[in-house]
This record gives structure tokens, sequence and C-alpha cells, in this order.
């Protein structure tokens, strides 16, 4: 079986640095020699090579100790040497001898007449000798002999097999490193062998027992996030400037034609989602480990409130007034319907009300917690397994939760691209900002798109993904605070007190010119349709006026007596809208 195992390990490879073999028991010399396995003698070593295997000590360890013979380790085995005997368990017959001897003499009750057979069946004899076997303590050859539940507790030998490949032949040692002696307690202690050789590993040291798993904290380091955290607070700043500014030059006519309260909103919209970059970035290692988990996931809801409800009115503000431009711009008349600034406030309050409605639905119904995942990466040590621990916001039904929202921002992302590719080519004057929030929309679309797919690839790397998500978040919220405010400032800077003329509105020009366009091609069409209905009837007219002729002409050639006739016919050469007609003559008949 020995040999099957180990030719199936050569097989699999199952041998060198990363295991080692340990065998049990007492096998015959050089039992690999006898190979009717598939695989060669050759083989069968390579596996072998190094295998640790355990066995009872041949003699006993401390070789100066004497028996109740008088005898001691080394003298046995020196009157071994000269008996030349090889057996390997001579020393444990010369104890079992000396055992008994040791049992018969402290026998006193049982009769001791030996030439009768029946003596020794007696319960006296069994009975007694069993019980001083059982007690028996005493040093032999092989070590100190004693028992326990009828088995001999003696000294185990640890030995390890070696081969030695040289050009002509292969030469195998098993050398012996250590014995372990019993003790009292049932325990053993390891002493090195006589041989002092050390165990010869085919590494560098002893292969792992397992694999090795290292745990570490995948956290977000503290640089990253001060990093983050500043550029996040100048933005802040940023947002409560263009805030002031806003409020300050309200009365200003461009600012006021602008919609200044739906530009609050959007300011509004941008600070809150400055904020969740902040939020973001927290772990429970900044929290401490008392309060971490509560407040985790405290943080964990608030991370999505406040993203999604930021997200919501910065966008909404942004949609409604590119909606109030598409409206006006597909409208004949734009001063029949002007849509005031309270109606934009009511559809973003209709957004903001929906996206309540979802978060509270989610809140309660099955609440965002803070959980603890492992990730693990192969190093270059195959034994070896980094796992990396790190923190996600979970939910039982987060993919569906997730779902809805998409679903419901997507639309609105998507309808709005649309209202902004519809408005494109407009430049209302009256709304000043329409091509910049235009311009903000795309932004916030491709943007938002581009987050969502690079944080799902990265979710396993939460350092990574807080980076790109919020350099992604910063970068989106700034180009809309631009793209809305700078403009104005540029034009509050040049016309600070508000003194030049109002411009006449771009969109009622382009209307009117659009209806009289659109007034002269109906015209023309009317006139090419009259036209053609008059040359129509013409036509029939004339081949009404052919049909009788030819039965005239038919009736003439069937009369025998005919006389000839003159017929003048009146046909149109040309269907042209003059109606030029001419009046050519057929020749006269007969």
């Amino acid at each position: 079986m020995a040999i099957r195992l180990f030719c199936e390990a050569y097989r699999y490879q199952l041998f060198g640095s990363r295991f080692q073999w340990i065998i049990v028991g007492y096998y015959e010399p050089e039992w690999w020699l006898n190979n009717p396995g598939p695989c060669n003698t050759s083989e069968v070593l390579t596996a072998l090579n190094g295998t640790l295997q355990t066995r009872v000590a041949r003699l006993g360890y401390h070789v100066n100790t004497r028996t109740m013979a008088d005898l001691t380790p080394d003298q046995f085995q020196f009157d071994l040497s000269m008996l030349k005997t090889s057996d390997y368990f001579v020393g444990y017959a010369f104890d079992a001898i000396l055992t008994l001897t040791s049992a018969f003499e402290q026998l006193k009750d049982c009769p001791n007449e030996f030439s009768n057979d029946s003596i020794w069946r007696q319960s006296c004899w069994r009975n007694e000798l069993i019980n001083i076997i059982k007690n028996t303590d005493i040093e032999g050859v092989t070590g100190r002999v004693y028992f326990n539940n009828g088995d001999r507790i003696g000294e185990i030998a640890i030995e390890q097999i070696l081969v030695f490949h040289n050009h002509k032949s292969t030469q195998v040692d098993t050398v012996q490193l250590y014995v372990a002696l019993p003790t009292n307690q049932s325990k053993y202690i390891l002493l090195p062998a006589r041989t002092q050789r050390n165990i010869t590993w085919h590494g560098n040291g002893p292969p792992n027992d397992r694999i090795k798993h290292i745990e570490l904290d995948q956290r977000i380091s503290i640089l990253t996030y001060t990093i983050m955290a500043i550029l996040s607070g100048i933005g802040i700043c940023l947002a409560i400037g263009f805030f002031v500014f806003n409020i300050i030059f309200r009365t200003h006519r461009f600012i006021r034609m602008s919609s200044p309260q739906i530009n609050n909103l959007i300011i509004a919209g941008c600070i809150l989602s400055y904020a969740s970059v902040l939020l973001m970035g927290i772990d429970s290692t900044l929290l401490g480990k008392r309060s971490s988990e509560s407040s985790m996931n405290f943080i964990c809801a608030a991370r999505v409130w406040i993203l999604s409800i930021g997200f919501t009115i910065s966008f909404g503000a942004i949609f409604s007034k590119t909606w109030r431009v598409h409206a006006i711009f597909t409208t004949v008349n734009a001063s029949k319907r002007a849509i005031k600034d309270y109606r934009l406030f009511i559809f973003v309050g209709v957004l903001f009300a929906i996206d309540i409605v979802l978060l509270a639905a989610w809140q309660i119904v099955d609440p965002l917690k803070i959980f603890k995942d492992i990730s693990q990466t192969q190093t270059k040590d195959e034994d070896v397994v980094i796992l990396w621990i790190y923190e996600e916001c979970r939910c039982n039904r987060r993919p569906i939760w997730i779902t809805m929202h998409s679903i419901y921002k997507g639309v609105l992302m998507v309808v709005g691209s649309r209202f902004a590719w519809a408005t494109r080519n407009v430049h209302i004057t009256a709304l000043n900002d329409s091509a910049y929030v235009g311009m903000s929309l795309y932004n916030v679309v491709l943007l938002s798109i581009t987050t969502a797919v690079v944080g799902y690839f990265l979710r396993d790397q939460p350092e990574r993904s807080y980076i790109v998500t919020s350099i992604f978040i910063l970068l989106c919220v700034t180009i809309i605070l631009c793209l809305v405010f700078v403009p104005k400032v540029r034009e509050v800077a040049k016309d600070p007190r508000s003194m030049a003329k109002p411009q006449r509105a771009v969109i009622s020009t382009v209307k009117r010119v659009s209806l009289q366009e659109k007034l002269h091609d109906k015209q023309q069409t009317l006139v090419s349709i009259k036209h053609i209905a008059s040359q129509n009837q013409m036509l029939r007219l004339n081949a009404v006026m052919c049909d009788v002729l030819i039965n005239k002409l038919l009736a003439a050639i069937d009369d025998p007596n005919h006389e000839g006739y003159r017929y003048e016919i009146f046909m149109p050469i040309s269907t042209s809208t003059t109606d030029e007609l001419t009046h050519p003559v057929i020749d006269p008949i007969g």
C-alpha cells in the first residue's frame, strides 16, 4: 500500500517543498524495492525522499540506566553485536522476560506447584498476575516499561528517509532524528537523537500544514480621505460663494431673468452632493470600536439619502429650466404660454416627493447596514493568501432598490437629454442661461453613467472606488456650478449697475420669421394646387370634345352620301401654369 501511495504521489507531483509525508509503523528494510506498481523504483524514491516515519525505539534512550538484570542498553547492544543478530525487536523480548520475572517475584498467596497444568488455569494466578503486570513500572533495555489499559507505553523514534543520488547508484539512508519519551501524565517529551541530525527540508524550512491566511483591513487611507475632504470643502465654499452672489445681485436684470430662486436650488443640491463625498470616506476606523456599528449604520443610510436628494434637487432644477426652454421653443406664440417660476418649483417638488417616498420605503422595509466582506489575493507563495477585509453598506434586497432608483432617475436623465438636444441651438435672450443649462444636463448624464459603471467594477476595492466616485461627483458638481454661474458673474462684472438696455427676445424673432416662411410656402402650395385643378378641368373638357368629334367622323365615314366637312379642333399643346392654347385646324374630310 505504501508503494502504491508514493507512486500516486509521484504521478500527481505531491512532493517537494510544499509537502511532507509522514508514515507510521514499522516497515521491512528496503521495502521500496518490492515495487509491483506502475512506477519504477526511482520514481517511488523521488516521492519518498524526505519522508518522516515513526516507530518504537530499538533500545532505550538513556543508555547507562541499569535494568533488573544489572544490564544497561549499551551493554545489551554490545552483546547483540557479539551474537550477530539483526532482529529489531529482540530488546522487547528481553524486557518481556524481565516483566514476567518481576511479576512472579511479587506473587505470594497463589500455589506454586508449577508441574500441575491446572495451576495456571486458576483464577488466583490469572487475576493476580494481571493485576501485578498492570502496576509494573521497571527499567528495561528498551526504556521504561509500564502499561496503560493493557498497552505498553514505550519510547518512540522519529526517523527520516533520505535518498542520495550519484552518477553510479542511488543510496537510501534512514536517519534517527528524535526520540519521544513518555511521562507520568501520558505525555511525551521530544529529545534529539544521538545522531545530532536535524530534519532535512526540501525548501528553506518546514512546509505549511495549511494555507496561511493573512487578514488585512482594506480601508480608505487618511491621506486619500484628507485630499478628497479638502476638495469637497473647496467645492462647498465655491457653492456658498455663488449663493451669496446670487442673493446680493438678485435684482440685477441679468440675474433676475435667469430665475435666481431656481439657481438657489441648484446650489443646495450641489452642496448636498459635496457633503456626500465626505460621508462616503468615513469607515469604522475613524469612529472607534465602541459606537462604530450603530454609527456606520446611520452613515450608510445618510450616504444614500444625501446623495440621492442632492442629485434630485440639482438635476430637477436644471431639468425644469431645460423643460421651460423646450416648451417656449416648441410654442408658436411664446407670449401666450409664459412659464412662471412657481411651476418649476412644483416640478422640482414632485421629483423631491417621489425621492422621499422611495428612500423612506427603503429605510423602513429593508434598511442599509454595515457588513464586513472579504476578498482574497494570491501571493507569490502558493501557501499564503491575503484576505482583505473591507466594509460595505448592504441590505437584503439592495439590487431591487437600486434598480427602482436607477429606473426613476434614468428616465429623468433620458427625457432631460432629449430636451437638451432639442434646444441645443436655441438662444433665448430672456432666458440667458439656456445653453449653459443644457450643457450642464449633458454633463450630469454622462458622468452619472460613467460613475455607475466604474463603481460596479471596483466595488471590492474600497479606496479605488472611493477615489473614482468622489472625483466624478466633484467634477460633475463643479462643472454644473461653473456653467450656471460663471457667465452670470462675468455679465455682472461688465454691468454691475444693470445700466444696459434689455435686448429683444430672440425667440420671438425666430418664431415670426419661421411663421412667415411657413405661410409663404403654404400660399405657394395653394396656388400650385389651383393651377393644376384648372388644367385638369380643361383637359377633361377637351377629352369630351374629342369624343364627340370622333363619333361624328365615324358617322361620316359610314354614310355613303356624305359631303365634305371641315372641323376645327381646339387642342392645348402646353399644360404650363400660363395655360397657353393654340387652335390648330384639321384638314377637311372628303
